[in-house]
């Protein structure tokens, strides 16, 4: 995966290569088709979050509903939020699969905002939960016991200074930090291709969404209901009514208002009227 881009937080170690005992009969490479290409993208984002396809796909389908003008900065802000995530970008762990075994463990702790009808502040909370997403305001601290202070501040030293993204705030001293904000497109933990990543989940081997039409003009959805046995009033059916689309049909094929009838259609729903909105 690393010759299609850089996985951050995949490993520390170095990847293997094997030596050729024989080069003069390595095989030529086949080039890469576009569903290859798509594959290995998404391969790339499951890696460095550390998640599997099911998951994945669960985000895709949240950051769908969300927004479908720029779903791929939805889905990797969704991926951002993340509890394990948080812990690998503040430096306290040096790989996604140590940020998860740092959750696990009991080691992380969150706070959540006081809201107006709390009586009392929120307490510190244990979380054991990797996929646990982030709210605004949370705060975020490694446990006050001595094997998890150890433990991340290990990893610290390990890893030296590490440039923290804006809407995160931490302290190294203290081993507490703050989520502000959304993860901004431009400062996401991995470089992803977004034409490869969407394809993956786009068309009839992609994520099943939720096909809504709207009335022309207006943010009212077209239901899909029986209605009675009339038409859809989508645009497309409405011209297709307009223009007689249908009525020389033959077979199984014709209109129920002309099951016996040669000419002259019985309650024609193609008729153009004044309740129908064009």
């Amino acid at each position: 995966l690393e010759p299609y881009g850089e996985i951050p937080a995949w490993s520390k170690k170095p990847l293997l290569k094997k030596r050729l005992v024989q080069p003069w009969r390595k095989r030529p490479v086949r080039r890469l088709s576009d569903f290859g290409r798509n594959l290995y993208e998404r391969s790339r984002v499951r890696c460095h979050y550390n998640i599997n396809v099911r998951q994945l796909t669960k985000y895709v389908l949240r950051a769908f509903k969300e927004g479908r003008k720029h779903p791929i900065d939805h889905l990797m802000a969704i991926l951002e939020s993340r509890i394990d995530n948080f812990c690998w970008r503040v430096g306290i762990a040096p790989t996604m699969a140590a940020a998860r075994f740092m959750v696990r463990e009991n080691h992380i702790q969150i706070r959540s905002k006081r809201v107006s009808h709390d009586y009392k502040d929120p307490e510190w909370v244990t979380v054991n939960k990797p996929s646990h997403l982030l709210k605004l305001d949370d705060e975020i601290r490694v446990r006050p016991k001595p094997r998890s202070q150890g433990l991340a501040k290990r990893h610290q030293d390990e890893d030296g200074p590490v440039e923290v993204p804006s809407h995160l705030e931490w302290d190294r001293e203290n081993l507490i930090g703050r989520y502000n904000d959304l993860c901004d497109s431009r400062e996401v933990g991995i470089t992803v291709n977004e034409d490869y990543l969407i394809n993956k989940f786009l068309g009839p081997q992609g994520v099943r969404q939720r096909h809504i039409r709207w009335f022309e003009g207006t943010t009212i959805p077209i239901e899909k209901i029986y209605n009675g046995g009339r038409i859809r009033p989508t645009p497309e059916n409405i011209l297709n009514m307009k223009r007689g689309f249908g009525l020389n049909a033959r077979g199984y094929k014709r209109p129920p208002c002309l099951w016996g009838r040669k000419k002259n259609p019985l309650n024609n729903p193609w008729e153009y009227g004044s309740k129908v909105k064009v």
